[in-house]
């Protein structure tokens, strides 16, 4: 018998299926044991495909978008010459088939993302999904160089010709260094790379086996590799999927003269380059210099599972400007709150503290007396900080961690008080559940403190701790591991007072 995969892949062969959708693309981005594909079939012909990509959550099974894809969902055969009624009732049609089958998975949240020339999304809203408007940015190839090129601002064209100055080469580099420098990117927000080296090798690896990527990468006039960008295509479009940077070449505007030299090859070889869209103001604001034609596409979703329907309402309400159940928690009268600001149930604030706009503060907190948070930061359930404590732009606590009294964060390495870097610079710092700070210990930004370490009074952080590290001195060295429980372990691994054993 003939499997919905095998018939897919005919289908793919004798209808245009986006690069996001190719069943040997959904093979290395999800693993093939990870994705399967549902069929609108009218006798032996395969009218409409949706490939699936489900992922589980914990104890929640999602169908989501595939990693590094961006877009799935349903890809139409249409009829030729078709009315635009008789279009949109095909549509419907497969589209009732689809969320019967769906709802029909017992998945808890359904969430996909549709190619752009997808919009008719009705049939989808009158079943009660909810349907997110997204943009990215095209440049179609009936545009000449010189067209693209007369539509910069004289602003960005002398940035791309100061990048193009700077730049010596476009080349290529092993797989190895692009993958280093992309993961600069994430080095340098203070937080973990999305993908493993072994996944982004193999998906580099996928994408030339089956000519699918091009790699550029701009050497500058040292020498060095200064940016890069990973290009991907299909039939009709090409997509910066990957780039990566070199920390020390950003305001050399390599980067912008690079992009621009993807542009043209792309319409060199009549695809469409689209920027793969992003809803990060900065990111958005920097593909739209390159004035591409902002084109909507929709990801439609659909919660099926009360928790979670519960659990969104509730982040949602954390937004809210003021959110805070004075019923429910304790803010002493010499205390401030700015608006905008959550504070969880039983939670209890003392003297003298200040909480900054667009902080979040989970459930049965403590802060003590001089306590300050600063705008944006999260701190997780069960903290407990300790009086003349700061917690700055920047830093993260998870849940159960506990900071000693007057022990220090901080968020930029190199601070000048005539020239503030502002808060988009600031060095990342996350302090991992259950871990323990102790009293005037000094926490060395842009770290990463890892689950239940112990770091002891007056000691300097100044790099990762591992989980469950007890670190002492400075600079602070690890002397030794601590159990969750607090106690700590001298002759082995195994917890004598409750038994645990740590990795």
């Amino acid at each position: 018998m003939v499997s919905n995969k095998q018939k897919y892949a005919l289908f793919c062969q004798e209808t245009f299926v986006p690069l996001y959708s190719k069943p040997w693309y959904m093979d290395t981005v999800c693993g093939s044991e990870n994705w399967d594909v549902w069929l609108f079939e009218n006798g032996n012909q395969v009218m409409a495909a949706m490939p699936y990509y489900i992922e589980n959550r914990g104890r929640l099974k999602h169908i989501t978008k595939a990693p590094l894809a961006q877009n799935n969902g349903i890809i139409f055969n249409y009829a030729e010459n078709l009315r635009t009624s008789s279009k949109q009732k095909f549509e419907e049609d497969v589209i009732n088939a689809a969320t019967e089958f769906i709802e029909g998975l017992g998945v808890d949240v359904y969430e996909q993302q549709y190619m752009p020339t997808f919009k008719n999304y009705l049939p989808f809203f009158w079943k009660r999904y909810s349907v997110i408007p997204r943009i990215t940015y095209r440049i179609t190839p009936d545009k000449t160089p010189e067209e693209i090129w007369s539509s910069f601002s004289s602003k960005f064209k002398n940035q791309i010709k100061k990048g193009q100055r700077m730049t010596k080469k476009i080349t290529e580099v092993s797989f190895d260094e692009f993958i280093s420098l992309y993961e600069k990117v994430y080095i340098k927000q203070g937080v973990s790379c999305p993908f493993s080296r072994d996944f982004l090798l193999n998906y580099l690896t996928c994408c030339d086996k089956f000519s699918a990527g091009k790699m550029f990468c701009a050497i500058d006039i040292n020498g060095d590799l200064s940016y890069s960008a990973y290009c991907v295509f299909d039939e009709r479009n090409m997509y910066y999927i990957l780039g990566g940077v070199n920390p020390d070449s950003e305001k050399n505007n390599t980067g912008e003269a690079l992009l621009y030299h993807c542009i043209l090859y792309a319409l060199q070889n009549n695809l469409t380059f689209d920027f793969e869209g992003s809803v990060i103001k900065g990111i958005n604001h920097f593909f739209r210099k390159y004035e591409g034609n902002p084109t909507e596409y929709f990801r439609i979703r659909k919660v099926f599972n009360p928790e979670v329907v519960l659990s969104e309402a509730q982040e949602q309400a954390k937004m809210l400007k003021g959110f805070e159940d004075k019923n429910e928690c304790f803010v002493h009268e010499s205390s401030y709150i700015d608006d905008g600001v959550y504070i969880g149930k039983g939670t209890k604030i003392w003297h003298f503290c200040h909480v900054q706009e667009g902080a979040v503060i989970g459930e049965n907190c403590s802060l003590g007396q001089n306590v300050n948070i600063s705008k944006n930061v999260h701190i997780g359930n069960r903290v407990k900080i300790q009086n003349n404590v700061s917690v700055y732009e920047g830093v993260t606590l998870e849940d159960g961690v506990f900071c000693g009294p007057s022990m220090v964060f901080t968020n930029d390495l190199t601070p000048r008080a005539e020239f503030p870097k502002g808060s988009a610079n600031y060095k990342k710092t996350l302090v991992k559940r259950g871990a323990s700070i102790g009293a005037n210990a000094t926490i060395v930004c842009g770290h990463t403190l890892g689950e239940y370490c112990m770091i002891a009074a007056g000691a300097v952080v100044t790099k990762d701790v591992p989980p469950h590290a007890l670190m002492a001195g400075v600079p602070a060295k690890q002397i030794g591991y601590v159990c969750e429980c607090g106690e700590i372990l001298k002759d082995s691994k195994t917890c004598k007072k409750c038994g645990k054993t740590i990795d």
